[in-house]
Protein backbone atom coordinates (compact mmCIF):
# COMPACT_ATOMS: atom_id res chain seq x y z
CA UNK A 1 0.00 0.00 0.00
CA UNK A 2 1.43 3.54 -0.91
CA UNK A 3 2.01 5.91 1.76
CA UNK A 4 0.58 9.45 1.49
CA UNK A 5 2.86 13.03 2.04
CA UNK A 6 2.86 13.63 5.93
CA UNK A 7 5.08 16.53 5.51
CA UNK A 8 6.68 18.60 3.40
CA UNK A 9 8.40 22.41 2.82
CA UNK A 10 8.91 24.52 -0.54
CA UNK A 11 11.38 27.27 -0.34
CA UNK A 12 11.26 30.19 -2.88
CA UNK A 13 14.12 32.62 -4.50
CA UNK A 14 15.32 35.76 -3.65
CA UNK A 15 12.64 38.26 -4.67
CA UNK A 16 10.18 36.16 -4.02
CA UNK A 17 7.01 35.58 -0.66
CA UNK A 18 5.39 32.90 0.03
CA UNK A 19 2.80 31.96 2.53
CA UNK A 20 0.88 28.91 3.47
CA UNK A 21 -2.67 29.03 1.90
CA UNK A 22 -5.38 30.23 4.42
CA UNK A 23 -2.66 32.73 6.30
CA UNK A 24 -2.91 35.15 3.30
CA UNK A 25 -5.12 37.33 4.75
CA UNK A 26 -3.76 37.67 8.18
CA UNK A 27 -0.48 37.90 6.89
CA UNK A 28 -0.92 40.18 4.12
CA UNK A 29 0.70 43.10 6.10
CA UNK A 30 3.71 41.28 6.98
CA UNK A 31 3.96 39.62 3.59
CA UNK A 32 3.71 43.40 1.38
CA UNK A 33 6.10 44.82 4.53
CA UNK A 34 8.75 42.03 3.74
CA UNK A 35 8.49 43.03 -0.34
CA UNK A 36 8.25 46.81 -0.61
CA UNK A 37 9.25 49.42 0.84
CA UNK A 38 7.11 52.48 0.27
CA UNK A 39 3.13 52.89 0.80
CA UNK A 40 1.89 52.78 -2.52
CA UNK A 41 4.41 49.41 -3.48
CA UNK A 42 2.93 48.10 0.08
CA UNK A 43 -0.56 48.73 -0.92
CA UNK A 44 0.37 46.76 -4.83
CA UNK A 45 1.32 43.74 -2.97
CA UNK A 46 -1.09 43.63 -0.45
CA UNK A 47 -3.70 43.31 -2.82
CA UNK A 48 -1.65 40.58 -4.95
CA UNK A 49 -1.97 38.54 -1.39
CA UNK A 50 -5.65 39.09 -1.12
CA UNK A 51 -5.73 38.21 -4.63
CA UNK A 52 -4.07 34.98 -5.01
CA UNK A 53 -5.52 33.90 -1.41
CA UNK A 54 -8.97 34.19 -2.72
CA UNK A 55 -8.04 32.49 -6.18
CA UNK A 56 -6.47 29.36 -4.30
CA UNK A 57 -9.38 28.55 -2.18
CA UNK A 58 -11.42 29.06 -5.23
CA UNK A 59 -12.67 25.74 -6.67
CA UNK A 60 -12.48 22.38 -5.92
CA UNK A 61 -8.44 22.01 -5.97
CA UNK A 62 -6.68 21.58 -2.91
CA UNK A 63 -3.48 24.66 -2.79
CA UNK A 64 -1.54 24.53 -0.03
CA UNK A 65 0.82 27.25 -0.69
CA UNK A 66 0.88 30.45 -2.81
CA UNK A 67 3.84 32.78 -3.72
CA UNK A 68 4.17 36.31 -5.64
CA UNK A 69 7.28 37.46 -7.35
CA UNK A 70 7.88 40.91 -6.72
CA UNK A 71 11.52 41.53 -8.33
CA UNK A 72 11.39 45.47 -7.64
CA UNK A 73 9.98 46.49 -4.08
CA UNK A 74 10.46 50.05 -4.98
CA UNK A 75 7.17 49.65 -7.13
CA UNK A 76 5.59 46.63 -5.31
CA UNK A 77 5.04 45.23 -8.66
CA UNK A 78 3.96 41.73 -9.08
CA UNK A 79 5.22 40.06 -12.00
CA UNK A 80 4.55 36.01 -11.36
CA UNK A 81 2.32 34.12 -9.14
CA UNK A 82 2.89 30.60 -7.68
CA UNK A 83 0.45 28.05 -6.34
CA UNK A 84 1.51 24.76 -5.26
CA UNK A 85 -1.44 22.44 -5.43
CA UNK A 86 -1.75 18.29 -3.74
CA UNK A 87 -3.71 15.99 -5.50
CA UNK A 88 -4.53 12.29 -4.61
CA UNK A 89 -4.61 10.05 -6.46
CA UNK A 90 -6.07 6.41 -6.14
CA UNK A 91 -5.24 4.81 -2.96
CA UNK A 92 -3.92 1.27 -3.64
CA UNK A 93 -1.12 2.74 -6.08
CA UNK A 94 1.16 4.75 -6.48
CA UNK A 95 0.80 7.94 -8.49
CA UNK A 96 1.90 7.60 -11.75
CA UNK A 97 4.13 9.42 -13.71
CA UNK A 98 4.17 7.51 -16.89
CA UNK A 99 0.23 8.19 -17.08
CA UNK A 100 0.47 11.52 -16.13
CA UNK A 101 3.00 12.35 -18.47
CA UNK A 102 1.31 10.63 -21.92
CA UNK A 103 -1.94 13.20 -20.51
CA UNK A 104 0.39 16.16 -20.65
CA UNK A 105 1.60 14.94 -24.04
CA UNK A 106 -2.21 14.68 -25.09
CA UNK A 107 -3.29 18.18 -23.27
CA UNK A 108 -5.84 20.04 -25.12
CA UNK A 109 -6.77 23.53 -24.51
CA UNK A 110 -9.76 24.69 -22.29
CA UNK A 111 -12.81 26.01 -23.69
CA UNK A 112 -12.15 29.60 -23.77
CA UNK A 113 -7.97 29.71 -24.22
CA UNK A 114 -6.02 29.40 -27.22
CA UNK A 115 -2.84 27.92 -27.09
CA UNK A 116 0.17 29.69 -28.68
CA UNK A 117 2.98 27.53 -27.68
CA UNK A 118 3.23 24.00 -25.19
CA UNK A 119 5.99 21.83 -24.23
CA UNK A 120 6.75 18.92 -21.98
CA UNK A 121 9.73 17.61 -20.20
CA UNK A 122 10.48 14.67 -18.03
CA UNK A 123 12.76 15.77 -15.40
CA UNK A 124 13.95 14.97 -11.99
CA UNK A 125 13.87 17.14 -8.97
CA UNK A 126 15.44 15.93 -5.06
CA UNK A 127 11.93 14.93 -4.22
CA UNK A 128 11.26 12.71 -7.18
CA UNK A 129 10.97 12.37 -10.88
CA UNK A 130 8.94 15.09 -11.86
CA UNK A 131 6.95 16.76 -15.34
CA UNK A 132 7.24 19.78 -16.40
CA UNK A 133 5.46 22.26 -18.88
CA UNK A 134 5.39 25.21 -20.24
CA UNK A 135 2.04 26.56 -22.09
CA UNK A 136 1.81 30.38 -23.54
CA UNK A 137 -1.54 30.94 -23.77
CA UNK A 138 -4.63 33.37 -24.05
CA UNK A 139 -8.05 33.86 -22.58
CA UNK A 140 -10.81 34.06 -25.83
CA UNK A 141 -13.42 36.10 -23.40
CA UNK A 142 -12.70 37.47 -19.69
CA UNK A 143 -9.87 39.04 -20.74
CA UNK A 144 -8.71 40.48 -17.32
CA UNK A 145 -5.08 40.47 -18.33
CA UNK A 146 -4.91 40.75 -22.03
CA UNK A 147 -3.16 43.47 -23.66
CA UNK A 148 -3.16 42.24 -27.24
CA UNK A 149 -4.39 39.57 -29.72
CA UNK A 150 -1.50 37.96 -29.28
CA UNK A 151 -0.52 35.67 -25.64
CA UNK A 152 -1.60 36.95 -22.55
CA UNK A 153 0.12 34.22 -19.92
CA UNK A 154 3.17 32.36 -20.19
CA UNK A 155 2.44 29.08 -17.35
CA UNK A 156 5.06 26.83 -16.09
CA UNK A 157 3.74 23.71 -13.94
CA UNK A 158 5.96 21.07 -12.18
CA UNK A 159 4.66 17.88 -11.29
CA UNK A 160 6.52 16.04 -8.60
CA UNK A 161 5.76 12.19 -7.63
CA UNK A 162 7.30 11.63 -4.71
CA UNK A 163 8.27 7.82 -4.73
CA UNK A 164 6.14 5.38 -2.59
CA UNK A 165 3.22 7.81 -2.46
CA UNK A 166 -0.17 7.98 -3.87
CA UNK A 167 -0.10 11.91 -3.63
CA UNK A 168 1.66 14.45 -5.91
CA UNK A 169 2.67 17.89 -5.70
CA UNK A 170 2.17 20.44 -8.80
CA UNK A 171 3.59 23.60 -8.74
CA UNK A 172 2.17 26.24 -10.80
CA UNK A 173 3.71 29.39 -11.86
CA UNK A 174 1.95 32.01 -14.23
CA UNK A 175 3.28 35.52 -15.64
CA UNK A 176 1.36 37.98 -17.85
CA UNK A 177 5.14 39.20 -19.16
CA UNK A 178 5.99 37.14 -22.03
CA UNK A 179 9.38 38.51 -21.84
CA UNK A 180 9.50 36.63 -18.82
CA UNK A 181 9.25 33.10 -19.29
CA UNK A 182 12.45 31.65 -19.52
CA UNK A 183 13.59 33.80 -16.08
CA UNK A 184 10.11 32.26 -14.83
CA UNK A 185 11.19 28.68 -15.79
CA UNK A 186 14.64 28.56 -13.70
CA UNK A 187 12.67 30.32 -11.08
CA UNK A 188 10.01 27.71 -11.16
CA UNK A 189 12.63 24.86 -11.55
CA UNK A 190 14.35 26.22 -8.07
CA UNK A 191 11.11 25.97 -6.24
CA UNK A 192 10.91 22.84 -7.31
CA UNK A 193 14.21 21.10 -6.86
CA UNK A 194 13.86 23.27 -3.01
CA UNK A 195 10.32 20.57 -2.43
CA UNK A 196 11.68 18.25 0.49
CA UNK A 197 8.91 15.77 1.29
CA UNK A 198 8.48 12.85 3.98
CA UNK A 199 6.49 10.38 2.62
CA UNK A 200 4.46 7.69 5.05
CA UNK A 201 1.85 5.27 5.99
CA UNK A 202 -1.63 6.15 5.61
CA UNK A 203 -3.34 7.21 9.16
CA UNK A 204 -0.44 8.78 11.01
CA UNK A 205 -0.60 12.20 8.99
Amino acid sequence: MPGILQSYTMGVPAGWIAWNVGEGAERADELSAKAADAPEAKEIVHRGVLGLEALCQRGDALFVRAGLWVPDRTTGEVVATAQLELRTGPLDRDASWSEQLEQAKSFTSQRGFKIFDRAVEPMTVKAGPAIGEVTVLAERRGRLLARSSGPDLAQVEITVFPPGCSEVLCLRTITAEQGLLEALGQEARAMAESLTVVVGPRGEA
